[in-house]
């Protein structure tokens, strides 16, 4: 261990404080980091480094499903919707790169949402 701590104590820290760049370096050199704390991560760059936020909220997503047993449609989509909401300067995306599952065809590629809403907008059936 070195006069810093451990690499998962130094990442604990600088989430506890706010600090994106010593809680990224940490993270870096840990074998895994727990869900939760990924999501911590996540928020915290929403925060300090939002540029950085919808590429870190995505991947968290996608391990929230991969992680997560028995995650239904609506409830993966409730969790996006939260994640887009808890990043208070965040733009709803321009109509052209706006999709929703529900709008799906039935071969499974979404297309764009008819009338340029946000997903958390669109009904679910």
């Amino acid at each position: 261990m070195t006069a810093q701590g451990s690499a998962y104590m130094r990442f604990r820290r600088a989430l506890d404080c706010g600090s994106v760049t010593e809680a990224l370096s940490a993270a870096s050199e840990l074998q895994f980091v727990a869900l939760a704390e990924a999501l911590e991560l996540t928020l915290l760059l929403a925060d300090k480094e939002p540029e950085k936020y919808d590429r870190a909220a995505a991947r968290w997503h996608s391990r929230f499903l991969q992680e997560t047993k028995n995650v239904d449609l609506r409830e993966s989509l409730a969790v996006l919707t939260s994640s887009r909401r808890s990043r208070p300067t965040a733009s709803p995306l321009p109509p052209s790169q706006s999709f929703s599952a529900a709008d799906a065809p039935a071969n499974g590629s979404p297309r764009p949402l008819s009338s340029g809403a946000a997903p958390e907008d669109q009904s679910i059936s």
